[in-house]
């Protein structure tokens, strides 16, 4: 297959959006509209054939696996690539925003994360969970598990239908962790761009006096220091019950409830590389949530 990479306009100039062709791929895409415009950069839209061969389908048109015929492999990359044309032609008139195509074969997280590198994305947008049928609606995709976890940039992971052209409230659930200070500084990055409201939340399943009274502390000092930076900020305790909910459910409740458009977090580089999972909070948050959430490993 021949491909060459795209020129760019300069680094940090790109929105990379991965596509598998699914209906919750393409509604990523169109989620990236609104952020590229407001950066000011192009989207490059990547497929990735993945190099098993196992199985491939988009629209009404599949074919099984092909491991013993060169032709159907040849006639399939055709395919991918003239759909892949179609998409971002359609998108470039659409949006008004340019964006190029780009079509790799190989394992699929692993040239995702490459390619951000290449051409120094500032951001990855892509669909939360998996496409494939066989999958359960709520577990995270694992290529976009490994994606998250790997990338050089914050993964803007996005599940549902409701598109969002401006992220005005951005809940930014923190706890007694050493990456706080740059979580704060992220949202704080974001919500310049889009003159966001910051809702800082904390969930508490203990009564610990201890705990609640530095949890309490640390929001106060959060709340302050983003408002000395002219954004209105929240914050608020949730004093959860384990038996009723876990953090998650606490979490998405509060978003809803509050109209929120985004959901920060950090998540952690796994140093074992042979780990293939993020925490379970943030892999049962990712995957449940309705609304975009944007993930960020602390550096």
């Amino acid at each position: 297959m021949k491909y060459k990479y795209i020129q760019m306009k300069g680094h940090y100039s790109n929105i990379l959006v991965p596509t598998d062709f699914s209906g919750q791929s393409l509604l990523a895409l169109e989620q990236a509209y609104a952020l590229a415009k407001l950066l000011n950069v192009e989207i490059t839209l990547l497929h990735v054939i993945p190099e098993d061969g196992n199985f491939f389908a988009f629209g009404k048109f599949f074919i099984p696996k092909f491991r013993d015929s060169e032709q159907q492999k040849a006639d399939y990359e055709e395919s991918c690539e003239a759909r892949l044309m179609q998409i971002s032609e359609s998108a470039s008139r659409n949006s008004w925003i340019k964006v190029n195509h780009l079509l790799l074969k190989g394992k699929v997280h692993d040239m995702i994360v490459q390619v951000s590198k290449d051409i120094y994305a500032r951001f990855i947008v892509m669909a939360a969970n998996s496409s494939d049928p066989e999958h359960k609606k709520y577990i995270i995709g694992s290529n976009t598990s490994r994606v998250i976890r790997e990338a050089p940039c914050p993964v803007l992971t996005f599940n549902g239908t409701n598109i969002r052209e401006q992220f005005d409230t951005i809940i930014l659930p923190l706890d007694l962790t050493k990456e706080t200070q740059q979580k704060v500084a992220r949202a704080i990055e974001i919500a310049k761009y889009y003159n966001s409201t910051i809702r800082v939340l904390s969930v508490l399943l203990t009564d610990e006096n201890e705990v609640v009274t530095h949890l309490t502390e640390q929001l106060k000092q959060v709340k302050e220091f983003i408002e000395k930076r002219d954004i209105y900020t929240t914050a608020h305790i949730i004093h959860g019950d384990r038996i009723i909910g876990g953090l998650t459910s606490f979490i998405l409740d509060y978003a809803y409830e509050t109209d929120g458009d985004l959901i920060m977090i950090m998540t952690q580089q796994e140093s074992n590389r042979r780990e293939r999972f993020l925490g379970s909070n943030a892999a049962d948050l990712i995957s449940r949530s309705k609304i975009s959430v944007l993930s960020v490993i602390p550096k």
